[in-house]
């Protein structure tokens, strides 16, 4: 049951991030770009953000860009898979949620079984209904459930999440950090930069705190290092070392101490290194190695949580 809720926690983040970084991306692509640029690359930026690129054009003759990220079944990491994947998980561990939460949740499942374009519901709708209810389902297990091991396993899956996710705001990106002038494509880095801010909800709170300029080193050294802010890298790692920690309060000493050890030295470096230092180095690289990270850390929790043999009885 714990990595039935654990996913459960990943997919409602990813369904949650993915429609954000939609919304805010193909709108900022049609700013960018000039007037009549054609679908794919209007989506382009989306699908690489993601990853998901290169699975696009493997199938590319069969669905449109906007299509395969938002509702093809054929992409698992698509809106529609993570919030249909979301809903088996949440129908297995309903005795868990509160009912109004599997409420929820059905009825956005059912509201996106029709919609087989964009054609039938505009995109605004459509991440917004997501956004939406990903909120409230977030609200619900938090105000409305046990602080138990099971909902700990929630929070940890989400965070982890959302850690993940957020490398890949930035690194898609990257290329508007060129030192003058435009970015890659011709787009303006400052613009792209507050795309990155938008795409993590943290536009408001990047100009209460940081009160900076919006270039590449502000920006990153809010989303990565900030403490405080829910949606930063560092904030992001600690409440998942949190979750981890209570869901494992009454377990044996050893138990995920591999995982724990992953997320303790990757805390501690970027608790260690400075905005300016993250610049020096390849962007893409480090949030590649990042993701390598995190990919771990998930494999690390399977194999001492999720797929662990019992301890043999004493003698």
């Amino acid at each position: 049951m714990a990595e039935h809720l654990f996913w459960l926690g990943r997919y409602l983040e990813r369904a949650e991030d993915s429609a954000r970084l939609a919304d805010v991306e193909y709108y900022a692509a049609i700013e960018a770009l000039p007037h009549g640029a054609g679908d794919a690359a209007l989506w382009e930026p989306v699908l690489a953000a993601t990853g998901l690129l290169d699975d696009y054009r493997a199938v590319a003759s069969t669905s449109s860009p906007a299509t395969f990220f938002l509702l093809d079944h054929a992409n698992p990491s698509s809106i529609r898979s993570s919030v249909g994947k979301a809903r088996e998980l949440a129908r297995v561990c309903r005795e868990f949620l509160p009912r109004e939460a599997w409420e929820e949740l059905n009825v956005l499942y059912l509201w996106l079984q029709p919609i087989d374009a964009l054609e039938h519901v505009t995109l605004s709708e459509l991440t917004g209904r997501v956004r939406r209810s990903a909120w409230v389902l977030q609200s619900l297990l938090d105000h409305a459930t046990p602080h138990d091991e099971g909902y700990q396993w929630f929070r940890a899956g989400l965070f982890l999440e959302r850690a993940d996710m957020l490398t890949r705001f930035v690194d898609a990106k990257q290329p508007a950090l060129l030192p003058h002038g435009l970015g890659a494509g011709g787009f303006d880095p400052g613009l792209q930069w507050a795309a990155v801010l938008r795409a993590a909800s943290a536009w408001q709170a990047f100009r209460r705190t940081a009160r900076a300029e919006v270039s590449g080193p502000a920006v990153i050294a809010f989303l990565l290092l900030d403490r405080a802010f829910p949606r930063s890298l560092l904030f992001a790692l600690s409440a998942l070392g949190d979750a981890l920690q209570r869901a494992s309060a009454t377990a044996r000493l050893s138990y995920l101490a591999s995982a724990r050890a992953l997320l303790a030295a990757l805390q501690l470096e970027l608790e260690s290194v400075s905005a300016p230092e993250l610049m020096a180095r390849s962007l893409h690289e480090y949030m590649d190695e990042l993701q390598r990270r995190l990919i771990s850390l998930n494999d690390a929790l399977t194999a001492s949580a999720f797929r662990a043999l019992p301890e043999p009885a004493a003698p």
